[in-house]
């Protein structure tokens, strides 16, 4: 609608010129009288008139024939996805396929209640007799029994004691002892005895029923770090204890 009236604007502007320039070229001036002469010089093009009004809108022209297509532009960028769309209706079912492969064997279940107990059985024959036991722990001493009977008088004892004296054997000197025989082994003790400020002993080297030899010896005088401290004793008496029956 822009175009008819930039047009009317433009034809309107056109027609004032022409028509000042008409006058100037025409013998006949505005008040009828007629003149000749040599046209004057053009003047100077006058100062600018204000802008008319806007006329009218002019009737639309004719529509034109249709261009020729353009190329096509370069394509614009990839819109955003649209909302998803309904669900289709279900199809009908296909056919059944064929049968899978054999599935892996599940976990061992948990054990079951305990059944209930059978019927007993008959009683079998008796088996092969046992190993020995281990020995126990000996056991705790009893309490004394109660004192038994006396027993019969035994023949009666014989505690007897004889003295001797050694012989002069300077190395090892004995003292020879005899008695009456006895029914028994004998219990030959050596008393020990006093010698002025030394010990006299003495030790059972035989004996018989009848008798037995002692050997003799007495405690140093004066002791010595490399003997012992007793020495034999020569000549010494020397008294033993005899207990048999």
């Amino acid at each position: 609608m822009r175009t008819p009236w930039l047009a009317l604007v433009f034809i309107i502007g056109l027609s004032a010129p022409a028509e000042s320039n008409l006058r100037a070229a025409s013998p006949m001036m505005g008040d009828g009288v007629p003149r000749t002469g040599t046209p004057g010089p053009v003047g100077a093009p006058g100062e600018k008139g204000e802008k008319g009004d806007v006329g009218p809108a002019g009737q639309p022209g004719a529509k034109g024939e249709r261009g020729v297509p353009g190329e096509a532009g370069t394509p614009g960028p990839t819109g955003q996805r649209g909302a998803d769309g309904q669900p289709g209706s279900q199809g009908n079912p296909g056919s059944q396929g064929l049968p899978g492969s054999a599935g892996r064997d599940g976990a061992r279940g948990d054990r079951g209640e305990q059944g209930v107990p059978g019927v007993p059985g008959s009683v079998g024959p008796a088996g092969p007799q046992g190993l020995p036991g281990i020995p126990g722990s000996v056991g705790a001493k009893g309490e004394a029994g109660a004192q038994g009977v006396a027993g019969p008088a035994g023949p009666p004892k014989r505690v007897e004691r004889y003295t001797a004296t050694s012989n002069v054997s300077l190395t090892a000197p004995v003292a020879t002892f005899t008695w009456a025989a006895c029914t028994t082994t004998p219990d030959v003790d050596v008393i020990p005895t006093w010698s002025g400020d030394q010990m006299v002993v003495g030790g059972v080297i035989s004996q018989t029923l009848t008798g037995a030899t002692v050997a003799v010896k007495r405690s140093r005088g004066t002791l010595l770090l490399t003997a012992g401290p007793f020495e034999p004793a020569p000549s010494t008496p020397i008294t033993i204890r005899v207990i048999c029956n």
